[in-house]
C-alpha cells in the first residue's frame, strides 16, 4: 500500500464524520417542536409527502356568520426553527367552496404561546366549524432580517416612485398609466391655451358699425364718379 493511500484514508474518514455531524446539526435545527395544551389538541399534519403546509386543527365548535370573522382555538404551541417563520394560509378547499380565508398569519420563531386561527367568512352563508376540523395550514418559510440603516437618499432606479398600475395594464394590453396621465395633463393645458387665445367678443357699439365690404371700397376707389 502506497504512502499516499495510507495518508488519505484517515482524511476521508474525518471529512465524512464532520459532514455527518453537520448534517445531524442541521436536521435537529429544522425540527418543528409542537406542544399539545389539551386532550383535544392535535399536532399539525401534512396531507402528502410533498405538501408545503401543515394542516392546523381546531378544538372547538364555532359558527362563523356570513361576512363575519372568528378566532378558533387550536390548543397547541410551537417552536419555529430559527431563521424561519410560520405563515398561516387558508386551506384551498375551504377557500374555494366556502369562502373561508385566514388573517393575522405570521408566527415568529420566538413565540411560545397558544396558536389561534383568525378565520374570515367571505361568503353569504354561515359556516360551521367543528372540533377536530382542519381549519388552516401553516407553511414554514425561511427569512432574512437585514440590519436597518437610515440614509439620506436611496439609490435610483428606472421605475423610481411610480406606483400602482405603473408597470402596465391587464392581459395583453400594456398601458403605461404614468405616461397616459402626463399626456392627459398636456392635452388639458393645450385646451386652456387655445381658449385663452380666442378673440375677445366685440362690444354692442362696434356691432352697429357698417361692415366694410369689397363693394364699399370699390365705390370710394379713385377714378370713379358717384351717381
Amino acid at each position: 500500500m502506497s504512502p499516499a493511500t495510507i495518508s488519505s484514508a484517515p482524511v476521508t474518514e474525518e471529512v465524512t464524520e464532520s459532514s455527518n455531524k453537520k448534517r445531524k446539526l442541521v436536521d435537529s435545527d429544522l425540527v418543528l417542536q409542537v406542544k399539545l395544551l389539551s386532550d383535544k389538541a392535535k399536532a399539525p399534519t401534512r396531507g402528502s409527502a410533498l405538501a408545503a403546509g401543515y394542516d392546523i386543527y381546531g378544538v372547538e365548535d364555532v359558527l362563523i356568520k356570513a361576512q363575519d370573522r372568528a378566532m378558533i382555538a387550536t390548543d397547541i404551541a410551537v417552536a419555529i426553527p430559527a431563521g424561519h417563520y410560520g405563515r398561516i394560509a387558508p386551506r384551498s378547499g375551504l377557500a374555494t367552496k366556502h369562502g373561508i380565508q385566514t388573517g393575522a398569519g405570521v408566527i415568529d420563531a420566538d413565540y411560545r404561546g397558544p396558536l389561534k386561527m383568525l378565520l374570515f367568512n367571505q361568503s353569504n352563508q354561515d359556516f360551521q366549524v367543528h372540533a377536530g376540523d382542519r381549519i388552516a395550514q401553516m407553511v414554514i418559510e425561511k427569512i432574512i432580517t437585514p440590519e436597518v440603516v437610515t440614509v439620506a437618499e436611496l439609490d435610483e432606479t428606472d421605475r423610481g416612485a411610480n406606483g400602482f398600475g405603473s408597470t402596465g395594464g391587464f392581459g395583453d394590453k400594456q398601458v403605461n398609466v404614468v405616461e397616459d396621465t402626463v399626456m392627459e395633463e398636456a392635452e388639458q393645458n393645450t385646451v386652456f391655451v387655445e381658449q385663452a387665445a380666442e378673440p375677445v367678443a366685440t362690444s354692442p357699439a362696434s356691432e352697429n358699425e357698417p361692415e366694410k365690404t369689397g363693394a364699399a371700397v370699390e365705390d370710394t376707389a379713385p377714378g370713379t364718379t358717384e351717381a
